[in-house]
């Protein structure tokens, strides 16, 4: 994964070359309402816009679906500081964004004494998973 907007991921401290298992920061769980709490976003607004995102990303594939999205949800998310980290991050890596719809992939971590939102699964990029295959045996 390329360094863009790390201060987003929980850290990785150890993995075995093919990433069948990690050592990472220690996150906590979090549901809707404490990731609304931590980014002053609602969750099912916020995976609207990581859908219109995808649609933007790709619009070949999604040509027939359409591309629109409420202007002030819009406008909310682009002004966030964590979407627009969280979008970088997602256009220097492969990342599938349909991984991030999940309230599951993301937790709260302590980094100096305050609570930080963080991606704690950052979906498996095709780099990930091709290394992964070649280390599998048939």
């Amino acid at each position: 994964l390329n360094n863009f907007s790390p201060e987003i991921l929980a850290k990785i401290f150890e993995n075995d070359d093919a990433f069948n298992w990690i050592v990472m920061e220690k996150a906590s769980s979090i549901d809707n309402s404490e990731f609304e709490e931590n980014t002053g976003l609602n969750f099912e607004k916020f995976v609207d816009y990581l859908a219109y995102i995808k649609r933007k990303i790709d619009p070949k594939k999604y040509m027939n679906i359409g591309n629109k999205i409420d202007c002030q949800i819009k406008e909310t998310m682009i002004n966030s500081e964590f979407v627009n980290k969280l979008v970088t991050f997602i256009k220097f890596n492969d990342i599938d964004i349909t991984d991030l719809y999940k309230i599951n992939t993301y937790g709260l971590v302590i980094r100096n004494e305050e609570k930080k939102l963080v991606l704690v699964d950052y979906g498996m990029t095709n780099e990930v998973g091709l290394k992964r295959m070649a280390f599998q045996t048939f």
